[in-house]
């Protein structure tokens, strides 16, 4: 309401600047509007009055005398509505008496059925036959089995049904049940006879005898028949318990005894091997023919597939008989129509590897101790092979009878009584408590060891491919636990990584200290090691301690050692790549699945921590301790003043270079000469020859940065001394040209080149040259590099400065 009062002032406040002509338009048909409505509703309300006058032309009222006619009519239908309904009554109450009746004759004829059904059951069970069990009619014995089984069925429904509608039993019924249980009782006694005798027949039949499977097949049937397979299952168990059991305990007596007498420890786990190898043999040789007849009858597993995988892999004995490959290929086109894939219950899964898995916790309940690793490894690789072993030889690849045997409730209680968690902490921790030891130490205690494995000479690095060799050992990996170690490679890289970085941190403050002059103190210095130690072995170290060292140790020396711990661990970092390439080749890749579908890509992400040590560190150790190299070669340039001053005051022309040139690299080719010695960096590893070119060429960079600078200076100031000189000595200078005007062009060049400017530019040039030479001679002389120099900028500047072509 506010919003539309707000909205009706403001039309009447904006009114006024609405011109007059266009609200009297508006108005008028506003009004024209208004009159068409009035002219429709007088129309319609006239329309509507004359239709009420046409239908009131049209009444006639009721005659006389009929008043009451309406209500008599009502009063009639109401009494024919009663009479209809009372008849409607009598003919439901008719035809519930019929259904009672139906209901009764129903009931009767199931009791005469239950009682003649019971009378043919008692006569059956009661002919001299049955209770006969020789093996001559075995076939028709079974048949008649068979027959009983199926009129037993019958009654059970037919009580079933009955039974099914009432609350309580009918009294004709229970009158009967203890016939009917005499008959059950009966029936499951011949029954179990019968299974017994036929189970036993197949286990122990011959390629002879023809009888046994068809025996046992009709048995079976029977039991399928009547819904009591567990119950044959039960038979089974009868049948293979004890001798699995004899074969457990035979398996644990032989290995203690055996172990005893060689006095290998009794806790090897060849014990647990034993007794499933000896499962496998009984299986193969006793119950085969019974697991193919059960998956005939039973339907599931094809039992060929167990046959043609026995045969593939050799395991297949000489008493397997073709009877028992007739009946795999049987069961194999009897159940290629129902549902192969289907297995709800095997007399394998429930019944034989139920009392496999029940033996090995009664007699082998040590065996999966994970405080004890070692047997833990070699049990549960047993287990998970003969589980695999199983699947492979009796289950279609990729049936749901596999997922039956391993989500069986047997299989997974056996299953989780390996406790994997456990035993993997128990092994990280024998692989990282070593490894983690090497890191203990401060980080400037490095021991540089002389020859170390796989050409390392870090104890770092040594012990980071030991912990990744151990990891990934036959003896101490299990397939299970994949994710976990690959988990702790990663870590095991990723902590050198971290120790590198603590080293490259370290070095630069030690460096630091020598830049300051710190000689007194070995504390965060470089030191030699005391005997005993790393020295012994040809090694240096970088120490913090004091103990059984020198404290006057040289700056000098403990740069030495400093270089050479650098040279041993970048020489590590260049062998890295290509050591960790091909562990993973050799180990990390075999131990994956044969299947695993990632195996680059995780070859990939196992490489890359290498490669970003060899990108990040390789650049910082050469830029730290190049310095220390630069500083003693630029000691040698001081000697170029000295050089300058000698060449401007000698009378002769200069043609030999200077003895401060072999000095300027004497530093660099004693140290690059001791790290090839003791192999730190080869130029015949790929990855190290990189790292010693450039790191040679960082600092012949350096020092051509210092050359250029220092030669530059000095012939500057050379050329303006000149200039000085000449201003002052005009006349002099005129006079001596006059008197050799009449000199040979040789003259004129001799005197050219005696100016002290030009010697001395000569004599740089010839420096220059020599710098070169032994850069390529020496340095570079077991690297097949073409003009090496030529790609460090200051090398041009300085060969320009002298007026030398750069280029070799």
């Amino acid at each position: 309401m506010e919003s539309v009062h707000e909205s009706e002032l403001h039309i009447g406040h904006g009114i006024h600047r609405v011109p007059l002509s266009v609200l009297r338009h508006d108005s008028s048909a506003k009004l024209s509007a208004l009159k068409a409505e009035l002219v429709d509703l007088i129309n319609n309300d006239y329309a509507s009055f004359i239709g009420i006058s046409t239908a009131l032309r049209s009444y006639t009222p009721l005659p006389q005398g009929h008043e009451n006619t309406l209500s008599d009519t009502r009063n009639a239908l109401t009494l024919a509505r009663s009479a209809i309904q009372s008849e409607a009554d009598h003919v439901k109450a008719l035809l519930l008496r019929r259904e009672k009746l139906r209901d009764a004759k129903a009931v009767l004829k199931s009791c005469i059925a239950i009682h003649d059904s019971v009378r043919k059951l008692e006569s059956l069970l009661n002919i001299d036959s049955i209770a006969s069990t020789d093996s001559s009619d075995s076939v028709d014995h079974g048949k008649l089995v068979e027959r009983v089984a199926i009129e037993f069925n019958q009654l059970l429904f037919l009580v079933s049904s009955i039974q099914k509608q009432r609350k309580e039993p009918l009294a004709f019924v229970k009158n009967l049940q203890s016939r009917i249980d005499r008959i059950k009782s009966a029936l499951t006694s011949i029954l179990k006879e019968s299974l017994d005798l036929s189970l036993a027949s197949v286990s122990a039949s011959t390629t002879s005898d023809m009888t046994s499977a068809p025996a046992l097949t009709q048995c079976l049937r029977t039991y399928l028949l009547i819904d009591r397979v567990r119950d044959a299952g039960a038979g089974v168990r009868a049948l293979v318990e004890p001798e699995l059991m004899k074969l457990a305990q035979s398996s644990q007596t032989s290995t203690t005894s055996g172990n005893m007498i060689s006095g290998q420890d009794a806790s090897s786990g060849a014990g647990l091997l034993k007794f499933y190898k000896d499962v496998i043999a009984y299986i193969d040789v006793r119950f085969a023919k019974i697991l193919a007849v059960s998956r005939q009858v039973f339907g599931g597993v094809s039992a060929a597939s167990g046959i043609v995988g026995r045969k593939a892999s050799g395991i297949l004995s000489a008493q397997a008989d073709a009877e028992v490959t007739a009946l795999a290929h049987a069961s194999q086109k009897s159940n290629s129509a129902s549902s192969s894939d289907g297995l709800d219950y095997d007399f394998l899964v429930d019944e034989v590897m139920v009392i496999v898995w029940n033996c090995v916790i009664k007699y082998f309940s040590g065996s999966w101790n994970p405080g004890l690793p070692d047997l833990f490894h070699r049990n549960y690789l047993a287990t998970t092979t003969f589980i695999e072993f199983i699947e492979k030889l009796y289950f279609l690849e990729g049936s749901s009878g596999v997922a039956h045997f391993r989500m069986h409730a047997s299989t997974v209680d056996f299953l989780k009584k390996w406790n994997l968690e456990v035993y993997y902490r128990i092994r990280v921790k024998e692989v990282v408590s070593p490894y983690e030891t090497t890191f203990s130490n401060i980080i400037l205690d490095l021991i540089v060891l002389g020859e170390g494995s796989d050409g390392f000479h870090m104890p770092q690095t040594v012990a980071l491919q030991s912990a990744l060799k151990k990891a990934w050992s036959a003896d101490l990996f299990i397939p299970a636990l994949v994710p976990g170690f690959w988990k702790l490679s990663l870590q095991c890289l990723n902590r050198y990584s971290v120790w590198l970085k603590a080293v490259n941190d370290s070095i630069g403050s030690v460096i630091k200290d020598f830049a300051e002059g710190d000689t007194g103190v070995a504390v965060s210095g470089i030191s030699t090691l005391p005997q005993g130690t790393a020295a012994a072995s040809g090694g240096a170290a970088l120490s913090s301690s004091s103990d059984g060292m020198a404290s006057t140790v040289s700056v000098v020396a403990r740069e030495d050692l400093l270089l050479q711990t650098v040279a041993a661990v970048l020489g590590d970092i260049g062998s890295l790549f290509r050591e960790m390439e091909i562990l993973f080749d050799k180990t990390i890749a075999v131990r994956l699945p044969s299947d695993f579908p990632n195996t680059k890509n995780l070859k990939g992400v196992f490489l890359k921590v290498p490669q970003d040590i060899e990108s990040g560190f390789v650049p910082e150790f050469q830029s730290k301790c190049a310095t220390i190299l630069i500083k003693r070669c630029q000691i040698a340039l001081e000697q170029v003043s000295v050089v300058v001053q000698t060449t401007r005051f000698s009378s002769k022309v200069p043609s030999v270079p200077s003895t401060y040139v072999s000095m300027i690299l004497l530093p660099v080719i004693t140290f690059f000469t001791l790290v090839a010695s003791k192999n730190y960096l080869q130029l015949t590893v790929p990855g190290q020859a990189s790292i010693l070119r450039g790191w040679k060429l960082q600092i012949m960079e350096a020092v051509c940065v210092k050359y250029h600078a220092v030669v530059s200076k000095q012939l500057e100031d050379a050329a303006q001394l000149d200039k000085f000189s000449q201003r002052r000595r005009v006349g002099k200078a005129a006079a001596a040209a006059a008197a050799a005007s009449g000199s040979a062009n040789a003259g004129d060049v001799f005197a050219a080149a005696n100016t002290p400017f030009e010697k001395i530019k000569e004599q740089m040039k010839l420096d220059v040259s020599q710098f070169k030479k032994e850069v390529d001679e020496i340095l570079f002389s077991d690297e097949s590099v073409d003009g090496a120099m030529e790609k460090v900028a200051e090398w041009k500047a300085l060969c320009s400065v002298v007026g030398i072509e750069s280029i070799a």
